[in-house]
């Protein structure tokens, strides 16, 4: 269950630095992984550690701007996953933001969000 995976998954997620400087932001999600339905989630974290080619056979069907984003040091959603992502899907931008891993929002969302911002303007444009 949760408490088998909860703390490797913190450690892949966050940075040692953002992890020693914002211990009630893992406690906060801790206690949301502990949270999961002890049955089901090993059926759901084995088919996130299994689905990457499902889900790249359907996305080249996706027909409108689309950015993938992922950090450079996400181990899970891969810079390479995301740019073979990118790379399936017409119109599409993969953005690596440096030094971030899986939860780059929570640690730097201004990196994210200016990402965000440029991406919307050039489309909406």
């Amino acid at each position: 269950g949760p408490a088998s995976t909860v703390e490797d998954a913190l450690e892949r997620w966050f940075s040692a630095d953002f992890s020693a400087k914002n211990p009630e932001i893992l406690d906060k999600i801790r206690c949301w992984i502990m949270a999961n339905d002890k049955e089901i989630y090993p059926e759901i974290y084995r088919l996130l550690a299994e689905c990457d080619e499902p889900l790249t056979d359907s996305i080249s069907a996706i027909r409108c701007p689309t950015l993938v984003m992922t950090g450079e040091d996400d181990h899970g959603n891969s810079p390479e996953m995301t740019q073979r992502m990118a790379a399936l899907i017409p119109d599409a931008r993969a953005v690596i933001l440096p030094g971030l891993r899986h939860m780059g929002l929570a640690e730097n969302s201004q990196a994210v969000n200016s990402q965000l911002v440029s991406f919307f303007q050039e489309v909406l444009k």
